[in-house]
């Protein structure tokens, strides 16, 4: 798969740049395998599972008359060696339709089992590869209309014969082109194929009617013969989607308290289908018990979606909602047997249709009518409530009609209902991002509040959530969370102090050569906050951004020489649009004391000296005798201004003064700040800190220890609040800067030069020193071998 990727799809790979470039990762987390054709000979499976590899797919046919001749080899070496592998048919869709050729396909290999051990049927349609000989272009001479016909067609015909819907591999670039970006296909897992240059970019955006991948392509060589893939789970996960075709969205659920003794348990389905109880035991050191499973069921395995959303039949016990692959959701009634443990009773249909539903979610009450209400994400992000009537009969069928509360919910992975963190009396939600970030949904009268990132340290990407109820029954629920590696972590839900700043990521190396590293701002005009650096000879160096997504940067262009001749200076910050242009400007101190501006001119010229104007001297002497500037709008009249203190520990405001015609003055007379400053080794950054929309000033103390002292915007009265601890660590850098970023809830983010020359990214929180949200203590571990279900 992939042959025409890198010839034709410039939006699936980058180009590595040049240089100070964070060293991509070996592979991304899921679990590795590979893709392969007739293209590689002589496979030695035995090696290739020695390697690591857990899955193959394996080229089977294409078009409506050729079909591999290593193919059976392939497939059948891949089997023997302990793989769980599948066939995929490469589409040429002028030579025929849909059906022709997924029937050719499924009678040259490509059928499916549900043995565990063999993959859905998988459709490789890509760029066209036979445009020079076929008179057509990369969309095979079909409009996007056609094409979503032709890939319907296909999808339809193996559903009819397997039962299982197709996985579909592509890449963004082509589905959008040939595709229109048709959501359509929502329901098939996703194959993605992009070759970033740093995998820990991710696979990118991904087509219109994905939230997720299924497995991703994300390198054309490397240890295993073929391309190299990825699953996006767990290897039971991975062992579910082949007995299935879909993987479970919530293999392990929390249920409440099920067998009646006040503890909130758990159910759990295995690759296999059986069902297993797991009996809640209240708090033990710190963490929580369960007992040990029991088995509660078999033939589990026809449902991609178990949720437990409390008493829908109104009969004041709990109930089990399952949902079918074709959209049927079935009630099933669970009641204590009186010795620990509980009973499932006989299924009820309940309604047909939630196939549209990427997952089904166990909301709680979140209309506030003391009935359990459950909510619906469909592919395209939409958010639907569900509510319920708490009743099961003739007129019910446990909830009313869908209603949509939200859109963009598929920018995570999982979400589910976690109870009343707050206590405020409305059930809440949380969900987590591709990165690993966990984000907190407060429940209100109007709906859902806008989401924040939640304190939940230990909970990485790849994690599956889980609602524990009140677990440790301090009258908050709690949260668990699965890792890939089937630890079962418990974290205690809390109202804490959140951390100012994500984890660190490494996004450049070799960054020792320079003496200064400036966050500069949106220096080239095009959305993304610039790195200026200087050396000790003087060079000035651009590095353009390439922005940042979900709090995950993305890293940095290959510097550019533009300038010389900057050894004159003590000092060079950024100076945000000190000249009202909208691009920010660089103020500097020279040794003779004076202070210059530098307007920013938007023009990267590696040959003139042309990024910024040549300099403007406003201030005359003086300059070198303070210790520490800063430049933001502090006092909030929309100009910058200019922060500086001096060795005794005073500080002092030049308020920006507002250029006319006429100006010649860029700052006001100072204004007396405080002491106290000298207890700080550096300002950092004057950013947003703390989401109030005012800038603050972060700095470090000789200690290591990282503050904000927040910025109040009164144009009289204290100009800043009393500082607050927000880390510690820091002197493992050698210069920390902000990014000089100034979207909204980006203008807080730190970078940070390591002693080794490392560039690390510490995207904020917007709440430094917001004591008293929602969140989660540090997770503790419960238990282990829980990658057994799936």
């Amino acid at each position: 798969m992939g042959s025409t990727i890198e010839a034709y799809d410039q939006a699936s790979r980058t180009v590595a740049p040049r240089s100070l470039v964070a060293t991509p990762s070996v592979s991304p987390p899921g679990v590795p395998g590979l893709d392969v054709s007739g293209w590689q000979t002589n496979v030695d499976w035995a090696q290739v599972a020695a390697n690591g590899a857990k899955f193959a797919y394996v080229k089977a046919t294409e078009s409506i008359d050729y079909t591999s001749s290593r193919f059976p080899s392939q497939y059948n070496g891949a089997y023997n060696a302990g793989l769980i592998r599948g066939a995929y048919h490469f589409a040429v869709p002028n030579k025929s339709s849909g059906a022709v050729q997924a029937n050719f396909f499924m009678n040259n290999g490509g059928g499916w089992t549900q043995d565990g051990r063999t993959l859905p049927p998988l459709l490789d349609i890509e760029y066209n590869p036979y445009t020079a000989t076929d008179d057509t272009d990369t969309c095979y001479g079909l409009d996007p209309g056609q094409m979503v016909s032709w890939i319907a067609d296909f999808s339809n015909t193996i559903y009819q014969r397997t039962g299982r819907l197709p996985a579909i591999y592509s890449t963004t670039g082509w589905w959008t082109q040939c595709t229109g970006n048709s959501a359509a296909f929502g329901t098939n897992p996703l194959f993605i194929a992009r070759y970033p240059s740093n995998i820990a970019n991710g696979p990118g955006t991904l087509p219109g009617g994905w939230n997720s991948y299924t497995m991703w392509q994300y390198a054309s060589s490397g240890i295993f013969p073929g391309d190299q893939d990825v699953f996006n789970g767990s290897l039971a996960t991975l062992q579910q989607f082949a007995f299935t075709g879909r993987a479970l969205a919530q293999p392990v659920i929390g249920t409440g308290d099920l067998n009646g003794d006040g503890k909130p348990d758990l159910l759990a389905r295995r690759p296999d289908g059986t069902l297993w109880f797991y009996a809640g035991q209240g708090a033990a050191g710190g963490s929580v018990g369960y007992a040990a499973g029991v088995q509660v069921g078999t033939q589990w395995g026809v449902f991609d979606d178990l949720l437990m959303p409390g008493d829908i039949t109104g009969d004041g016990v709990p109930d089990l909602l399952a949902r079918k692959t074709n959209g049927t959701i079935l009630v099933y009634p669970i009641s204590p047997t009186g010795d620990g443990g509980i009973s499932i009773g006989s299924s009820l249909v309940l309604s047909s249709g939630w196939d549209a539903f990427t997952d089904v979610i166990a909301a709680g009450d979140v209309n506030g009518d003391r009935l359990p209400d459950v909510l619906g994400r469909r592919p395209d992000g939409t958010l639907w409530l569900y509510a319920g009537t708490g009743k099961v009969d003739g007129s019910s069928t446990g909830f009313q009609a869908g209603r949509q509360i939200g859109t963009s919910w598929n920018i995570f992975t999982q979400v589910i209902g976690i109870g009343d963190l707050d206590k405020d009396g409305w059930d809440d939600l949380l969900g987590i991002r591709l990165d690993g970030s966990v984000w907190y949904y407060r429940g209100s009268a109007s709906g859902y509040q806008p989401g924040a990132r939640a304190s939940a340290n230990g909970v990485v990407a790849g994690d599956l959530l889980i609602a524990a109820g009140d677990a440790n029954g301090d009258g908050r629920p709690d949260l668990l969370t699965r890792s890939s590696s089937g630890a079962l972590k418990f974290s205690a839900g809390a109202m804490l102090t959140q951390p100012a700043f994500g984890s660190a990521q490494t996004v450049g190396s070799g960054w020792g050569v320079f003496n200064r590293v400036i966050g500069a701002g949106d220096v080239t005009g095009d959305g993304a906050p610039d790195i200026v650096a200087t050396t000790t000879d003087g060079n000035l160096y651009l590095y353009s951004g390439n922005g940042s997504t979900g709090g995950v940067n993305k890293s940095y262009r290959a510097g550019i020489r533009i300038g010389w001749g900057w050894t004159g200076f003590t000092r060079v910050l950024n100076a945000g649009d000190f000249t009202g242009d909208g691009r920010p400007d660089l103020l500097a101190v020279r040794t003779d004391g004076s202070l210059w501006l530098y307007p920013s001119t938007g023009v990267v010229n590696p040959t003139t000296p042309s990024t910024y104007s040549s300099g403007i001297r406003i201030g005359t002497t003086g300059w070198t005798d303070f210790t520490m500037l800063a430049a933001a709008d502090f006092n909030g009249d929309g100009m910058p201004d200019v922060l500086a203190t001096r060795a005794d520990g005073t500080a002092v405001l030049y308020p920006g003064v507002r250029q006319t015609p006429s100006s010649t003055s860029w700052l006001g007379a100072p204004v007396s700040v405080g002491p106290g400053w000298n207890v700080y080794s550096a300002i950092v950054s004057t950013g947003d800190s703390n989401g109030d929309g005012r800038p603050d000033v972060i700095a470090t103390r000789p200690d290591g220890t990282l503050w904000i002292l927040a910025g109040t915007g009164a144009s009289s009265g204290p100009l800043f609040s009393a500082g607050a601890v927000i880390g510690s660590g820091w002197n493992i850098f050698s210069s920390v800067t902000g990014t000089g970023d100034r979207s909204t809830g980006r203008t807080g983010d730190l970078l940070g030069v390591r002693t080794d020359g490392a560039l690390l990214y510490y995207p904020s929180t917007n709440v430094a020193a917001v004591a008293n949200v929602p969140g989660y203590a540090t997770t503790v571990v419960a238990g282990s071998g829980w990658n057994i279900f799936g």
